[in-house]
C-alpha cells in the first residue's frame, strides 16, 4: 500500500549527506503496527541496469533491533538536480526491500523509493503464518 512508505528530510543533527546519497530505514510490526519485531531480517537490493537479465543486486542485509527498526542504509540514488532538469527521468532511485522472520509470511521485494539527501522508511507489517489446521490436535 501507498501510505506504507514514508519520506522525510534528514534531522537537523545528522550531518549533511553528499548529493546522491539517501539513506533506507526499515520498520517491522505486526498486528497492524502495533508491536514491533525485533530479529527480523531484512535485505536491501536493487535491479542491476547492467544485467540484460534484469536480476537484483544486493544493496544490504540488516536485522531489526527492538524497536522494529533497521539502523540508517546509506544508499547511492540519482541527485537532486535531475529533478530541476524538463523532462528528465525519476529524481530518485528505487530500492527493494524483503523481510522475513521465522512465524510469519515472508513479504518480498517491497519497493521504497529514496531521494538523495533523504531518509526513506519504509514500514513493513508482518502477518503470522496461520497455524497446521489438521493433524496437529488431541482428541480427547
Amino acid at each position: 500500500p501507498e501510505n506504507d512508505k514514508i519520506t522525510k528530510t534528514l534531522p537537523p543533527e545528522d550531518k549533511i549527506v553528499p548529493d546522491g546519497i539517501g539513506n533506507i530505514i526499515v520498520e517491522v510490526t505486526t498486528g497492524r503496527g502495533a508491536v514491533p519485531l525485533s530479529g527480523v531480517d531484512v535485505v536491501i537490493d536493487r535491479l542491476d541496469i547492467d544485467d540484460p537479465r534484469g536480476r537484483k543486486k544486493l544493496v544490504a542485509v540488516k536485522t531489526t533491533d527492538q524497536s522494529g527498526r533497521t539502523k540508517p542504509v546509506p544508499v547511492k540514488t540519482v541527485s537532486r538536480e535531475l529533478s530541476l532538469e524538463p523532462g528528465s527521468s525519476e529524481p530518485f532511485s528505487t530500492f527493494y526491500v524483503t523481510a522475513s522472520e521465522k512465524g510469519f509470511e515472508p513479504v518480498k521485494s517491497r519497493p521504497v523509493d529514496v531521494f538523495a539527501n533523504e531518509v526513506s522508511i519504509l514500514k513493513i507489517d508482518l502477518v503470522p503464518k496461520p497455524e497446521k489446521l489438521y493433524g496437529g490436535g488431541t482428541n480427547g
